[in-house]
């Protein structure tokens, strides 16, 4: 409003302009309504007009109220009018709907702007009058959150106690988004709350056949071009010349955003005009919005089409001519593709995707192709998101003769599989795109499927595994002399090494990496390496050289981007725990949780989460903060629950439990433990294999389950003198100790605590990695008298428990604690839970794969491997959720029921 009322204030004539719905008649009627500038205002309504004579009676009949002589019709009838308008003196003439008769406007307009200077005229119309003298203000679509407020306050006009809530909030945002903010199109969909919920609302506009016809709305005070969208846009598909409606019709095919080469590739019609030039007038006429292309350097615009105009335009498209199109449009962005610098990343995206649907079925090389190009935009603007695994999910089930391509499209899959933890389906895509590979020669293609398999078999928990496809991948990538993946090469054999325990290696390939990426100037990954060198730098106490390796990777100055932040704070913090300096680590894994925070989880992979044990401790050493670590603790647990990411999830677990036996809450603790502990085998890393069950003892001794402490305390050890690390075993066996002491006929020996406390202090203060002594220094000596009394009077009060009990149809189950669960109506998770309990009861402990799985719930349909994944998961899931949750594990080959629990069959 304010920029409007300037606007009067500098020029005779300010026309309001944008698309349909956008609220320029509102706008100007506010201001007539507000303003006290002008001595009286008169509106002129002139939506009837069509020629030159109709917009002058219209002028007329809104005039006769204020002028006491009129002038009459014939020849100089422009001149007498204006006149007459200059017979007002200071007013204001609101003429609302030009954009039918813009040019015969224009025509009597520039004389009245001559006759009567004194006069000012706030015009409304889809586009400018292109006077001299003309001040243009054209609409732009609300700010989200205004638009949102919008939708509110309208569905409470038609629903009284509607309001924005957690239940909705999100829809209705989706809502606007998708409209563009578009007033008139987000009034029309608010009007529909009082039969439709929000949710349902963005179904409706967003599914098949489009949402046009949710855009509807029936009052008596509303002119009927504004009573549904498609009145409004077809109010301006009549006022356009034959060649503008062949091109507006016809940009409906692109999605998102297009430039113009793609324009005229696409749109040529047989009118002698050329396209630009229409889509100049289209502008023009507010039915297209242009832009300035991100990051372009020489300002390049970019058209696009307002989703309800698209999809309007789209109705108006005829079914040859559509054909047409299409086939251009996926031809266009497929050649475009083997061109990659002519792509913009996030401006092209929807495009070829667009493309690639159009082409699957009809075209599959092609479509091959684009579902290629498709993933790799989507993976540099989003990281990882479903809707690529969905495309090139897709663009495999297609029939198309190029081993190359194919095995391309089997390392991104992998990729997706590898990102949401889907282990044995990445291997498995890996060893199919080598078996392709294999058949062509391309060499680097294999050295980078060679690369994923060796980078999920780490994540798997594998390490060992992974050391033999990253040595061949080294190999392939040296002969072709490929910089940059032969640094990240390296950088994962490092990891490798690390979490075998070697660490000297691991600094050997740092050394290497860190060489080859400064000969090379590779800043970025120059950057990663020294964050890498650094932790592994640490727990070799050369924390010195660890310090002078972050500094170097902070002094980069590619080395800005959020997500090398969240690794570099992650680092620090390790080294600053390390120290000793916990309310520092405390900080800086603090600032990395924000980074991580900003981050969809979806979109991270299993590698790049966080350390769960260094954030947690150092936040409860530092602050006695529980709050923060057990949130993040479980936000790691939700995203990797249904996922082969076996390594966070037992962490994460470890974790948890640590800060309920810091609680007292011992019984919460050996639930979290004994699922860890079931799943920590199907991992090769006797570290942390001996690691939890260090914890588990700890769990089960305060629980009253000696005898198991004691069973996992032998396994454990067996463990360590396997690796040779015997000094946790040692802090395990003080604290079982210490809780004996204390916990024996009620009372304890104070001189025999003091010495265990003092060992406990020494050791501490001596031993080379002093922060595992700190921990056990938090649990055993702040803690340990709170803790035994707690432990003596848990174990008075446990309760015997009975086993778990399944139906042989698997129809129904009983938990230990005596909850019946009805599962008869649900065929797939009976079989599925029947298959389960018949391994249970044979005593079959490895478990029952996926793909297995798969077969038993639906036995009677072909489904994909990824359906059927994607099916099991679910199964899973809801198993879980109704109980199972703790019981349900997940073992070496697969699912399986706790062995550790009696069982029975539910007769």
């Amino acid at each position: 409003m304010s920029l409007l009322d300037q606007c009067m204030q500098e020029a005779p004539l300010v026309t309001i302009a944008g698309t349909g719905g956008m609220g320029k008649t509102r706008l100007a009627m506010n201001y007539a309504a507000s303003t006290e500038r002008f001595e009286q205002v008169v509106m002129v309504d002139v939506a009837k007009a069509r020629t030159l004579d109709e917009f002058l009676t219209g002028v007329t009949e809104a005039l006769e109220p204020v002028l006491e002589a009129m002038p009459g019709a014939g020849s100089g009838r422009i001149e007498r009018l204006g006149h007459a308008l200059a017979s007002l003196g200071d007013s204001l003439i609101l003429v609302d709907n030009l954009e039918q008769v813009v040019d015969p406007a224009a025509h009597a307009m520039r004389q009245w702007l001559e006759i009567a200077p004194e006069v000012s005229f706030l015009a409304t119309s889809r586009e400018a009058l292109r006077l001299r003298g003309e001040r243009l203000i054209r609409l732009s679509p609300l700010p989200e959150d205004e638009a949102v407020e919008l939708f509110a306050h309208r569905a409470r006009q038609v629903r009284p106690e509607f309001d924005l809530d957690e239940t909705n909030r999100a829809a209705v945002a989706e809502i606007v988004r998708y409209l563009d903010a578009v007033p008139l199109a987000v009034e029309l969909a608010a009007a529909r709350v009082n039969v439709v919920a929000p949710a349902d609302i963005l179904e409706r506009l967003t599914g098949e056949g489009g949402g046009l016809h949710t855009l509807i709305r029936k009052t008596r005070h509303a002119t009927v071009r504004h009573q549904s969208m498609h009145a409004t846009l077809y109010w301006s598909w009549e006022l356009l010349e034959p060649e503008e409606r062949e091109v507006l019709a016809g940009a409906s095919v692109f999605r998102g955003s297009f430039d113009l080469p793609a324009a005229e590739a696409v749109l040529e019609t047989d009118a002698p005009v050329w396209v630009g030039d229409v889509l100049e007038s289209l502008v023009d006429k507010s039915l297209v919005v242009t832009r300035r292309a991100p990051g372009s350097k020489r300002g390049a615009l970019r058209f696009q089409l307002f989703a309800t105009t698209r999809e309007f335009a789209d109705t108006m498209l005829e079914g040859e001519r559509r054909d047409e199109l299409e086939r251009r449009h996926a031809r266009y962005f497929a050649e475009r593709l083997a061109n990659s610098k002519k792509l913009r990343r996030a401006e092209d995206l929807a495009n070829v995707e667009k493309a690639f649907w159009a082409s699957l079925g009809t075209d599959d090389a092609t479509a091959a192709r684009l579902a290629l190009g498709a993933y790799r935009l989507r993976r540099a603007r989003d990281g990882h998101s479903s809707r690529q695994l969905e495309v090139v999910d897709a663009a495999l089930g297609g029939a198309f003769d190029d081993p190359k391509l194919r095995a391309k499209l089997l390392g991104a899959r992998a990729r997706c599989y590898y990102a949401e933890g889907r282990y044995t389906e990445a291997l498995a895509d890996v060893d199919a795109g080598l078996d392709a590979a294999a058949q062509v020669d391309a060499t680097a293609r294999r050295a980078h499927l060679l690369y994923r398999k060796g980078t999920v078999l780490r994540a798997a928990g594998k390490p060992s595994a992974a050391r033999q496809p990253l040595r061949e991948a080294l190999e392939l990538a040296d002969s072709l002399r490929d910089a940059p993946a032969i640094v990240k090469m390296r950088q994962i054999r490092a990891i490798v090494d690390y979490e075998l325990g070697d660490f000297d290696s691991a600094a050997a390939e740092l050394a290497h990496a860190l060489e080859l990426a400064r000969r090379h100037a590779i800043e970025a990954l120059e950057a990663r390496v020294l964050v890498d060198l650094c932790r592994c730098q640490v727990p070799t106490g050369d924390l010195e050289s660890a310090a002078h390796s972050l500094d170097g990777a902070r002094s980069i100055d590619t080395a800005a981007a959020p997500r090398f932040q969240m690794r570099w704070l992650e680092a620090h913090g390790e080294l600053e725990w390390y120290r000793g300096h916990n309310k520092r680590a405390y900080e800086s894994f603090r600032r990395a949780l924000d980074y991580a925070s900003k981050e969809d989880w979806s979109k991270t992979s299993a590698g790049r989460r966080l350390n769960p044990l260094r954030f947690g401790l150092s936040a409860l050493d530092a602050t006695d903060d529980e709050t923060s670590p057990e949130a993040y603790l479980r936000t790691v647990l939700q995203t990797v629950w249904d996922t082969e990411d076996i390594p966070d999830r037992v962490q994460a677990r470890t974790r948890l439990a640590i800060i309920h036996l810091r609680r007292g809450e011992f019984r919460e603790a050996v639930r979290l433990m004994r699922l860890a502990t079931g799943e920590v085998d199907a991992l090769e890393s006797g570290r942390l294999r001996a690691h939890v069950r260090c914890w588990a003892a700890v769990a089960e001794a305060a629980l009253g389950g000696r005898e198991r402490a004691e069973r996992l305390l032998d396994e454990a050890r067996a463990g360590f003198e396997e690796l040779g690390a015997r000094a946790l075993l040692d802090d395990v066996a003080y604290f079982l100790r210490a809780g004996d002491c204390l916990g024996q006929e009620g009372h304890a020996s104070a001189l025999e605590l003091d010495d265990i406390v003092e060992d406990l202090s020494t050791r501490a203060k001596e031993r080379r990695f002093q922060p595992q002594a700190r921990i056990w220094r938090w649990v055993c000596y702040d803690h340990l008298l709170e803790l035994a009394e707690l432990f003596e009077s848990a174990a008075n009060s446990i309760a015997p428990q009975e086993g778990l009990m399944v139906a042989r149809d698997g129809s129904a189950f009983r938990l230990p604690d005596g909850e019946h669960v009805d599962l008869s109506s649900r065929q797939a998770l009976s079989l599925i839970l029947a298959e389960l309990a018949r391994r249970r009861a044979a005593g079959e402990d490895d478990g029952i794969s996926v793909d297995a799985l798969s077969q038993v719930g639906w036995p009677d349909e072909k489904l994909t491997k990824s359906a059927g994944s994607s099916r099991v998961y679910t199964a899973i899931r809801t198993l879980r959720t109704m109980g199972l949750d703790g019981i349900l594990l997940t073992g070496r080959e697969g699912y399986v029921l706790d062995p550790e629990l009696d069982f029975a069959w539910l007769e």
